[in-house]
């Protein structure tokens, strides 16, 4: 006789604090334990009913997976346990590749994010998803029927029902690229299941914003009064100009403590990327603004966010740094307008700005993908175009 659950080990969390789920079997005096692949915080798992609570995100998501994988462990051990097999053998049958869903599979890549504290990654994630399940209608879609006549018919659906551009149609195909990526290095799928040999995913290259020198040096002059969040978002800006093209995450989380007197030195929150960034006179004097004798070095360097105990927790996180996010851009708009700059704006040129003038000023490609934590040259090589344009323009108008 075979007993089948799903259990929590509540003692093995992992470095984020949460606890994996396991489906054990007892069978014949033998005890194994299979991964659900899924791992929640202690305290959001129900005892009584063996489910997970409606406290953790995407919970019904993470139920339906279970229940899908606990039917299948009793149907798998209630009929072979008879046949005087050991669970070892078992173990290897069960985790036999087999038809799998891609939907199920997705919504566990989806809660993968979650689980690392990209909260905004699963958000969209989640919604690329969303748009699929309403395309199959319900439907049981696995990964073998996913081909590329398949993705071109799922295209031309995102194209002519919901109206999605090339590029938002490139992010949808890019998670499930990802997904499929991932069943493959977790040997779930065989190599010859993958559509994206013969899908190419199409991208159309956006013209990148970024302000000239000058314009930076409006920007920087504009009379503001002291001390306002105005003032603050503006120097923010400057500052994230010169210190490399720094993102707002990475800014609103700065610490005293990541400044040496000389360079600013953080883990990227977006990549997770240790940097050092040198930074010149003009980004320090923007510093030396914002302390104080009685500045601590946990102390937030730019004051943006009133609570730092907000960056304590991945979704209050996200949201803190969305709804500041939101409130500088709203400023920054403002700001361009009183110094008569006529160019939508938004914190994010500030990175592309850096980027597009350091170039003109001679650094090599290599090196402005280093100061911005890229590690692909393909990403740099956009402003390195806009330079060009910039110089072609600029010689056309060339008049002695």
């Amino acid at each position: 006789m075979s007993n089948v659950k799903i259990v929590i080990k509540s003692a093995k969390l992992n470095k984020k604090g949460l606890a994996p789920l396991w489906i054990r079997v007892y069978s014949n005096n033998e005890t194994t334990y299979f991964s659900t692949g899924f791992s929640i915080p202690p305290y959001g798992w129900d005892e009584k009913k063996l489910e997970v609570k409606r406290t953790v995100p995407d919970f019904e998501i993470i139920n339906i997976e279970l229940k899908k994988q606990l039917t299948k462990a009793l149907e798998k051990f209630t009929i072979t346990t008879s046949q005087d097999k050991k669970l070892n053998e078992l173990k290897k049958e069960y985790y036999g590749k087999e038809k799998v869903e891609f939907i199920g599979y997705a919504d566990k890549v989806v809660f993968e994010y979650w689980q690392d504290g990209k909260v905004s990654t699963h958000d969209g994630c989640k919604a690329v998803i969303s748009k699929f399940k309403e395309y199959v209608q319900g439907k049981k879609v696995f990964f073998q029927d996913i081909t590329p006549d398949f993705l071109r018919e799922y295209e031309l659906y995102l194209k002519q029902k919901h109206k999605n551009s090339t590029n938002t149609i490139h992010r949808n195909f890019r998670f499930i690229r990802r997904v499929f990526n991932h069943a493959r290095e977790n040997d779930v799928i065989d190599h010859n299941c993958y559509p994206f040999h013969k899908f190419r995913l199409k991208l159309e290259n956006t013209k990148k914003g970024f302000l000239t020198k000058d314009e930076i040096a409006k920007i920087r002059e504009v009379e503001l009064p002291e001390g306002t969040k105005m003032c603050l978002h503006r120097d923010m800006f400057v500052f994230a100009v010169y210190a490399g093209g720094i993102r707002i995450s990475d800014l609103l989380q700065l610490r005293w403590s990541d400044f040496d007197g000389d360079a600013i030195g953080f883990t990227m929150d977006k990549t997770r990327h240790q940097v050092s960034t040198p930074l010149p006179e003009q980004a320090k004097r923007i510093l030396k603004q914002y302390s104080s004798e009685v500045s601590k070095p946990d102390d937030l360097i730019f004051p943006a966010v009133k609570d730092k105990s907000s960056f304590l927790d991945p979704v209050s996180k996200d949201r803190a740094i969305s709804n500041a996010t939101a409130y500088i851009n709203k400023n920054l708009r403002f700001i361009a307008l009183k110094a008569g700059i006529d160019k939508k704006i938004s914190f994010h040129q500030s990175r592309h700005s850096f980027a597009s003038l350091a170039l003109q000023e001679g650094f090599g490609i290599e090196m402005v993908a280093d100061v911005l934590g890229h590690r692909n040259l393909r990403q740099v090589m956009v402003y390195a175009k806009i330079v060009k344009a910039e110089k072609t323009k600029a010689m056309k108008n060339l008049n002695f």
